[in-house]
């Protein structure tokens, strides 16, 4: 064909039908429609769609069978232009062995939305070729029959992702005349069915899909559970915000990480308080941080303010922060103190005093070493006698400047309980390590703080049995010496009693201590070592063995300072009813001291 023919077969292809066509147009867009050139093709399609003559059907047809895809599409529109003298042969193309063939049938019966071809289409949903198939969902949603409903719902399982996508997509079409149907497919086996129907039922909309939604929140399958709430997400309705705060405690990390979400994109208030609590869910808590970031507005203060007092300090970080968004500010001086801590404002807190001891507290038994160690100082600041028990607890933390600061703060406040823990502690460290003078300084300095606070008259030991504070005290030898144990002189008890402060300073100023902590395990009496003996009155033999005894006797006697070995001598020594000694080591204490009482009597005034 030379260029002036194609030219005029063009123009004559182009050529717009009027509204009535004589047979001679007809006829040329007809044989256009077997042109080489696809875009002739295409035009013809188009212009014997526009003139609908019953003519072009079978010429329609054999394009629709031969032709190319775009020219096969465009001749599908045009046969459902022309419509009823269409519908046979189309009928006819369905059941073709060529599966192009059934394809662009389904897809001309579609556009044609005859209600006579429901059935064949459904039909075609169960054909061999997933092309066909996707046709015919898509036919069916064009004609929104309410019998394509539990077919396409069937084809929701189709093998092909087209396949379903396309069935998924015509019941959306169809709209509420499926929803009925599309609920009894929630309580589809298949878990993937299920999961398609809730993303169709959030598409379709309305009061009733949402609540099928939400019902689906506790559905067995966690994939499940996840498209309900990313489904209830996108339609924003509030209905589900009750339901979405349950789901956080949903026992798989994503959904519980997209209700957090959901809560958020929302934005109603109820959802604060459980997303502050979520804040301790490892999994959730950035998406939970991010919706209480969109929540944060004057409606969501008080659950926020309240999380500032919770135990955890991430819980409490993400408060204030989320507070500060909106320029909130401390109402009293306890959330003053609250929020000074969680903003680690340390250096301001002494000023508040008594309010902020209770939040330094709390702060004290944080997870992180560096706000216990920084509110052990401020407590100390502060000086109030409520915090002692647990700064005394603070002694045995297993950071080492935490306790050293709990140390200093008992120091600071001066109540005499926690005397005999911290002997025990600064022992300890005496143990642990290298660095002894330094820590006999630091032990007689923090014990000093103490007795500067403690009246004169309870500076004594005092029992803890009887209460009493006695005139004088008794050392006991027990196998390892342990000087926390004391003789009551008006009970006579050998329980645990509290320490004299004077007495107990005065330990770090000997070597009672270094030979205390160098040879723990066989130490008995090297107390006679020390340049200035402790001002005994008694000695008390309560646990002792024959060897021990006359190892007591051997120091007293090669003790070379004559003054300080008359001095023991005459200190009367009693032996504790039951003491299973010899009579020999018996008779060597009646030698070498001056008094020597066996079992005294409880009532006996020494």
């Amino acid at each position: 064909m030379n260029r002036f023919e194609m030219d005029k077969k063009e123009k004559i292809s182009k050529k717009a039908p009027g509204k009535t066509a004589d047979p001679v147009e007809i006829d040329s867009h007809i044989k256009a429609l077997q042109d080489k050139d696809p875009n002739i093709q295409w035009q013809a399609a188009e212009n014997l769609g526009k003139i609908g003559d019953p003519r072009a059907v079978e010429p329609l047809i054999n394009v629709l069978k031969t032709g190319l895809f775009s020219t096969r599409k465009k001749a599908a529109q045009a046969l459902a232009k022309i419509g009823k003298p269409a519908l046979i042969p189309l009928i006819d193309a369905l059941n073709s062995e060529v599966s192009d063939t059934r394809e662009h049938a389904a897809m001309a019966l579609g556009y044609m939305g005859d209600t006579k071809t429901v059935e064949l289409l459904i039909g075609a949903l169960r054909d061999d070729y997933s092309s066909v198939r996707v046709q015919a969902a898509e036919a069916l949603g064009k004609i929104r029959d309410a019998k394509a409903v539990k077919p396409l719902i069937n084809a929701l399982k189709d093998d092909e992702i087209a396949a379903r996508e396309a069935a998924a997509k015509a019941l959306i079409k169809l709209g509420k005349p499926a929803v009925n149907s599309l609920m009894n497919a929630l309580k589809n086996r298949d878990a993937l069915v299920r999961l398609r129907v809730i993303d169709i039922l959030g598409k379709i909309g309305g009061a009733k899909t949402v609540e099928l939604i939400i019902s689906a929140l506790k559905d067995c399958d966690s994939n499940v559970r996840w498209k309900a709430v990313d489904t209830l997400c996108r339609i924003g309705d509030t209905r589900a915000v009750e339901p979405l705060i349950d789901t956080l405690k949903d026992s798989n990390n994503y959904v519980r990480w997209c209700a957090a979400e959901a809560l958020g994109e929302l934005g109603d208030v109820r959802a604060a308080a459980p997303l502050i609590n979520a804040l301790r869910d490892e999994y959730v808590r950035k998406r939970a941080k991010e919706a209480l970031d969109k929540i944060a507005d004057g409606r969501a203060v008080d659950p926020l303010i309240k999380a500032l007092k919770n135990n955890d300090y991430y819980i409490q970080l993400t408060a204030a922060k989320t507070l500060e968004k909106f320029g909130w500010k401390p109402a009293n001086d306890i959330e003053l103190a609250v929020y000074l801590i969680v903003k680690e404002d340390w250096e301001k807190l002494p000023f508040i005093g008594k309010p902020a001891v209770a939040p330094l507290i709390n702060a004290l038994k944080d997870g992180d070493y560096l706000v216990r160690r920084n509110a052990a100082e401020a407590l100390g600041k502060i000086g109030d006698a409520e915090a002692v028990e647990l700064l005394i607890n603070a002694l045995k933390d297993e950071d080492y400047f935490v306790r050293s600061n709990a140390a200093g703060a008992l120091g600071k406040i001066g109540d005499a309980r926690a005397v005999e823990h911290l002997v025990t502690f600064y022992v300890w460290r005496l143990k642990s390590y290298d660095d002894r003078e330094k820590t006999k300084k630091e032990a007689k300095e923090v014990l000093e703080k103490i007795r500067s606070k403690i009246p004169i008259e309870n500076r004594n030991f005092l029992c803890n049995k009887c209460y009493c504070r006695a005139e004088r005290y008794e050392a006991i030898i027990p196998t390892v010496i342990n000087f926390n144990y004391y003789a009551c002189r008006n009970c006579h008890s050998n329980f645990h009693l509290i320490q004299g402060i004077e007495k107990i300073i005065l330990l770090f100023d000997h070597s009672f201590v270094e030979a205390y902590v160098q040879n723990e395990e066989t130490f008995t009496v090297n107390w006679f070592k020390r340049k200035e003996p402790f001002d005994f009155d008694e000695i008390w033999i309560k646990d002792a063995n024959n060897f021990e005894v006359e190892e007591l006797v051997m120091k007293l006697r090669n003790d070379p300072d004559n003054k300080r070995r008359k001095r023991l001598s005459s200190i009367p020594v009693y032996l504790s009813p039951g003491l299973k000694i010899s009579r020999a080591k018996m008779n060597l204490l009646y030698d070498n001291f001056e008094v020597v009482k066996e079992n005294p009597k409880k009532n006996q005034r020494i």
